[in-house]
């Protein structure tokens, strides 16, 4: 899948995708770290500060994948993804996955009943960034290809 990443051996170097992510977070330092890891994949993004910014950009923009903090002033995730996926009505347009340091089964089933599709436990590491949105980038470029 990757080469061996030469700044830590440690990490594969991470593979190039394409794609258009919604990253919803207002903190500016995760916003600027998941920037600088989407950025060395080649994925481009749009940034949303809160939930309602990410609700008006899902209304207006296409992306491939939708990155979701939990807790954010104006709307908070879990509410912001649920409107999101009422606006969608039965057909997933993108997979939302939760960005979160609450990871305890009680809370995965809240982000599973607002129809998200993964968590990306804070704090952030690469490699577990990376899985996440390479499984679900690639299981909607299977879903593309199936459909063309």
């Amino acid at each position: 899948m990757s080469a061996e990443n030469p700044e830590n051996p440690q990490l594969p170097e991470p593979v190039k995708f394409q794609g258009h992510i919604l990253v919803a977070e207002d903190n500016r330092l995760n916003q600027m770290l998941i920037g600088i890891y989407l950025d060395k994949v080649g994925l481009t993004y749009d940034l949303a500060n809160n939930g309602l910014e990410a609700l008006t950009l899902a209304e207006t923009t296409s992306y491939d994948l939708i990155l979701m903090d939990i807790m954010m002033p104006v709307m908070d995730g879990l509410s912001a993804a649920k409107e999101i996926r009422a606006q969608w009505g039965d057909r997933e347009k993108a997979p939302i996955i939760a960005l979160s340091a609450n990871d305890d089964e009680k809370h995965m089933e809240d982000y599973a009943e607002a129809g998200m599709r993964g968590l990306i436990a804070k704090p952030i590491r690469a490699d577990h960034f990376y899985r996440a949105i390479a499984a679900l980038l690639e299981e909607r470029r299977a879903a593309y290809q199936q459909a063309g």
